[in-house]
């Protein structure tokens, strides 16, 4: 609006005045059509300049839409995931309340920490590593009192942990899905080995567990499809997934660059 407005002021006091003054003393047969397409001329770059801004404004709208879109998306896929996560931890204190475990008080305080972290620190699009390492690390402190001496679980976090952020909630579904899937379905023999590389802007999580061959056809479930329509939508061309199924044995490669 504003170039359209400052374009016919030109026209209008400009042009108009240098066409009084030549035609006084010049040949208005030759004058006026210069002018009629000097006039012509700054009309059409007007109407292209406002044009472009109309595009502009379209694109401008078009990315604003997009982007409430994402969060939308990304809203429903937390909403997905919390209520899933929430229905395993929560079969898991049963079962320490039934069997009357000295472990139930702990289990409460694990989950406490994970619920503060889940309702109160993940509304922002990334957080701390750290952060989210230490509610994977409640996770799995929650499954090791769980299992007991039932499971071999090892779990190891190499390099140093500085100020890097993640989108929040994105490891825990590959977590998640190895007890679910594994350990959880197995009475004896059961492992899971978790090894979280961290090199300043890569993040890769290794992890390997075995499951009861009945459990092959489940392995993919809901928490596994969530995290790579996250992944696709936060680390497009920035994160490779690779999954591994064979011989009642499941393994999982991750890596994401956090730069």
């Amino acid at each position: 609006m504003a170039i359209q407005i400052a374009s016919t002021h030109f026209i209008n006091v400009y042009v108009s005045e240098k066409m009084h003054m030549n035609m006084e003393g010049s040949n208005w047969f030759v004058e006026i059509p210069f002018y009629f397409f000097t006039t012509c001329q700054y009309l059409v770059i007007s109407f292209l300049l406002h044009n472009l801004h109309e595009q502009f404004k379209q694109k401008k709208a078009l990315a604003e839409i997009k982007m409430e879109k994402l969060n939308t998306e990304v809203n429903y896929l937390k909403a997905q995931i919390n209520p899933h996560f929430l229905f395993n931890t929560l079969n898991n204190l049963y079962s320490l309340s039934l069997q009357k475990s000295d472990k139930a008080p702990t289990t409460i305080l694990m989950l406490s920490k994970m619920m503060d972290y889940m309702l109160y620190e993940t509304s922002d699009s990334k957080v701390s590593l750290k952060k989210e390492i230490e509610n994977i690390d409640n996770y799995i402190g929650l499954q090791r009192i769980r299992q007991g001496n039932d499971a071999n679980i090892k779990y190891t976090v190499k390099g140093e942990i500085t100020d890097q952020k993640i989108v929040p909630l994105v490891l825990l579904p590959l977590i998640e899905n190895a007890f679910k899937h594994g350990a959880n379905e197995m009475i004896h023999g059961a492992y899971i080995q978790i090894t979280f590389n961290i090199e300043i802007t890569q993040l890769k999580l290794l992890l390997e567990n075995n499951y009861k061959e009945k459990e092959k056809n489940d392995n993919h479930g809901i928490g596994l499809i969530n995290l790579k329509k996250q992944l696709e939508l936060f680390y497009p061309n920035k994160f490779s997934l690779e999954l591994i199924d064979k011989e009642s044995v499941f393994i999982a490669s991750l890596m994401i660059d956090l730069s």
